[in-house]
């Protein structure tokens, strides 16, 4: 199937949305953009598409704008000659898609691969998010022994001429993924009916092998999660999972200073289609919860006017407060407790802490390491201020 318009197939009741296509790099991009508000940036895993975000749109659009894409050759979108399928290639295309679009103050929303994925995007595209939204995924290297057999046979020509042959990853694993909403034979063909030939189950048939042949790639996200740690993140859980538990949930709460999360019990690993009334109202409550931003004003316009002589700046909200990022790393922030929040490196922490009327940065119970907290009291000279947005600016520059 290559796809040029929507097909026919697609239930207009199921899929009430209208199919938009882009060309992006050579590939032919569908997505749906829904509704008007804060932006919120759906990203599907292996082997659904933006029908599996279907509920939560159709729940959402009226208070967000829902934008919801297929990767090159899943869904409705086409790949282009000599498109791998392999999620750095996907990265660009999503990265393409989103400056295609001028997208700006975006929650990434993002389960499975759509996890590596997205964020790769997020580090690469700074300016353009400023929230996460992670349901059962990951984006580090998997070293387990399982894992890794897993993902050669399945990624080895058997594996593959199994998924290409007979949809492997569709007929089973989509109905045990879903432990809450089993899906209806006519929800399975629009699973099926996007991978319908053997040609168009590449794609899908890829993934398994790269969990461990894009090493490299998901090291680099993982390396770059400590630049995300701020950002105000929900993580929405599903406990019953074949795939992502315990283990990986409690790596994401480390991870992610600013973080809630919403555990959708007894859900299997699609939880966007499994329990998509309890998600979407996560995301609405959770959203409200952050529209409330609290900081010193006056502090915030001092930082503001520092800048404006200095190198670019971007601000965003987080911690709560306002951050200044340079370079697409923070350097320092208005902080929701006021006072200021500044990025000094985890060698120097400890001896500020000493030496100045700097604090230990925290965030609920844990000590955030290569950031202090200045109460507003001791900045209300200049040349205070400056010092310790010089401080923030070369650390940023360092991390």
């Amino acid at each position: 199937m290559t796809v040029a318009e929507r097909p026919a197939w697609v239930d207009e009741t199921l899929f009430p949305f209208e199919s938009r296509f882009i060309d992006i790099d050579g590939n032919r991009i569908h997505y749906v953009d829904e509704g008007a508000g804060p932006v919120l940036l759906f990203l599907h895993g292996n082997p659904t598409w933006s029908f599996d975000y279907r509920n939560i749109i159709d729940e959402l659009r009226r208070d967000f704008r829902c934008i919801a894409v297929d990767y090159p050759g899943f869904g409705l979108s086409s790949a282009g000659p000599g498109y791998r399928y392999r999620p750095a290639e996907h990265t660009r295309v999503v990265g393409a898609f989103v400056e295609a679009l001028a997208l700006r103050a975006v929650t990434l929303v993002a389960h499975d691969w759509g996890g590596p994925i997205g964020l790769a995007t997020v580090q690469q595209h700074p300016e353009v998010f400023d929230r996460l939204v992670l349901t059962n995924t990951w984006a580090w290297p998997v070293g387990e022994p399982a894992v890794q057999i897993m993902s050669h046979v399945m990624g080895g020509p058997i594996g593959r001429l199994l998924i290409r042959q007979f949809n492997l990853f569709v007929n089973p694993m989509i109905p045990i993924g879903h432990r809450l909403n089993k899906p209806t034979s006519a929800e399975m063909a629009h699973y099926q009916m996007a991978l319908d030939t053997p040609a168009r189950r590449e794609a899908s048939a890829v993934f398994p092998r790269e969990i461990t042949a894009s090493r490299a790639f998901l090291a680099d996200v993982e390396s770059g999660l400590p630049a995300l740690a701020a950002l105000p993140a929900l993580i929405i859980w599903g406990d019953g999972d074949f795939a992502f538990g315990d283990k990986e949930l409690r790596r994401w709460e480390r991870a992610l200073a600013d973080h809630r999360t919403v555990i959708v019990d007894g859900a299997g690993h699609f939880v966007p289609s499994d329990a998509p009334e309890q998600f979407a109202a996560a995301i609405r409550d959770w959203h409200a919860a952050g529209g409330i931003v609290a900081y010193d004003a006056e502090l915030a316009a001092r930082v503001r006017e520092f800048f404006a002589d200095g190198p670019p700046v971007l601000e965003k909200a987080m911690f709560g407060g306002l951050a200044f990022l340079v370079a697409g790393r923070i350097a320092v922030a208005a902080s929701s407790r006021g006072g200021l929040l500044v990025r000094v490196g985890a060698a120097r922490a400890e001896q500020l802490v000493r030496t100045t009327a700097a604090e230990p940065m925290a965030m609920g119970e844990r000590v955030m390491r290569g950031w202090v907290h200045v109460d507003g009291d001791h900045l209300r000279a200049g040349p205070a201020l400056a010092e310790w947005i010089d401080i923030g600016i070369a650390s940023a520059a360092n991390a």
